[in-house]
C-alpha cells in the first residue's frame, strides 16, 4: 500500500477513536505536525518517518524502530521509547519531559536544544550522540553509554549518572550542579569550564580528563581517580578528596583552599606560584612548575 494511503488511513482511524497502531509498517511516512496523542506504536516500523512538530504526548513507542526518523520539534512529554531503535534519529528542539527512553538505542541521535527534564535514559546507548545545549535537569542516566557524545553547554543539574560511561565525552561548559555521578567513567572526558559545584563523583574515573577552569567547589571526589587529569585553573575549594588519586594531575593555577584531604595521592601532581593551597606541596610529593 502506498505510504500516502497508509498515512491517510491511520489518521482517519485515529479520528474515529482507534489508538492501537502497534507493529504498523510506516517506513518513510509523513506525519509532520500530526496530532497523535496517546497512540500505541509499539514495535512499529517508523524508519525514516517524518514526525517533526507532531503532538505525541504519552505515545507508546516501546521497541519501535525509529532509525533515521525526524522528530525535531515534536511534543513528546511522557512518551515511552523504552528499548526502541533510534539510531541517528533527529530530535532537535523536541520536548521529551518525563519521557522514558530506558534501554533505547540512540547511537548518533541528534538532541541539540531538546528538553529532557525528568526523563529516564537509564541503560540507553547514547554514544556518539549530539546533546549540545540540551536540558536534562533531574534526568536519570544510570548505566547509560554516552561514549564520545557531545554534551557541551547542557543543563544537567541534579541529574543522576551512576555507573554511566562517558569516556571521551565533551561536557565543556555543562552545568552539573548537584549531579550524582557515582562510579561514572569520565576517562579522557572534556569538562573544561564545566560547573560541578556540589556534584557527587564518589569512585568516578577521570583519568586524563580535561577540567581546565572547571568549578568543583564542594565537589565530592572520594575514591575518585584523577590520574594525569588537567585541573589547571580549576576551583576545588572545599572539595572532599578522601582516598582520591590526583597523581600526575595538573593543578597549576588551581584553587585548593579548604580542600579536604585524607589518604589523598598527590605524588607527581603539578603546581605553580598561582596554585592556592595552605598545605605543603613538596611534602605531598608535588612538582613545582616554573612560570
Amino acid at each position: 500500500m502506498p505510504a500516502i494511503q497508509l498515512v491517510t488511513e491511520l489518521l482517519s482511524s485515529y479520528q474515529r477513536g482507534e489508538r492501537d497502531f502497534s507493529r504498523a509498517h510506516l517506513t518513510g511516512a509523513d506525519l509532520k505536525d500530526c496530532y497523535l496523542s496517546g497512540a500505541n506504536f509499539a514495535k512499529a516500523n517508523l524508519v525514516e518517518a517524518v514526525l517533526a512538530g507532531a503532538d505525541l504526548f504519552a505515545v507508546y513507542f516501546r521497541e519501535a524502530d525509529l532509525s533515521g526518523a525526524n522528530l525535531s520539534g515534536a511534543q513528546m512529554i511522557q512518551a515511552n521509547f523504552s528499548e526502541a531503535d533510534m539510531i541517528e534519529t533527529r530530535l532537535e528542539g523536541s520536548n521529551l519531559r518525563q519521557a522514558n527512553l530506558s534501554g533505547a538505542n540512540l547511537f548518533g541521535a541528534n538532541f541539540q536544544g531538546a528538553v529532557l527534564d525528568d526523563a529516564n535514559l537509564s541503560g540507553a546507548n547514547v554514544s556518539r550522540a549530539v546533546l549540545v545545549a540540551v536540558s536534562l535537569v533531574r534526568a536519570q542516566l544510570n548505566g547509560a553509554d554516552l561514549t564520545g557524545s557531545q554534551i557541551g553547554g547542557a543543563d544537567l543539574r541534579e541529574s543522576t549518572w551512576r555507573g554511566a560511561n562517558l569516556t571521551g565525552a565533551d561536557l565543556s561548559q555543562a552545568v552539573l550542579q548537584g549531579a550524582r555521578l557515582t562510579g561514572t567513567n569520565l576517562e579522557q572526558g572534556i569538562l573544561s569550564d564545566a560547573d560541578l559545584t556540589e556534584a557527587s563523583l564518589w569512585g568516578a574515573s577521570l583519568r586524563r580528563a580535561k577540567l581546565q577552569g572547571a568549578n568543583l567547589r564542594g565537589c565530592k571526589l572520594g575514591g575518585a581517580t584523577l590520574w594525569q587529569a588537567d585541573l589547571s585553573g580549576a576551583n576545588l575549594q572545599g572539595a572532599i578528596c578522601w582516598e582520591t588519586d590526583l597523581s600526575g594531575a595538573d593543578l597549576c593555577g588551581a584553587d585548593l583552599r579548604g580542600i579536604v584531604l585524607r589518604d589523598t595521592v598527590l605524588r607527581g601532581a603539578l603546581y605553580n606560584d598561582s596554585t592556592q593551597w595552605d598545605g605543603d606541596p613538596e611534602g605531598a610529593g608535588m612538582q613545582k612548575v616554573e612560570d
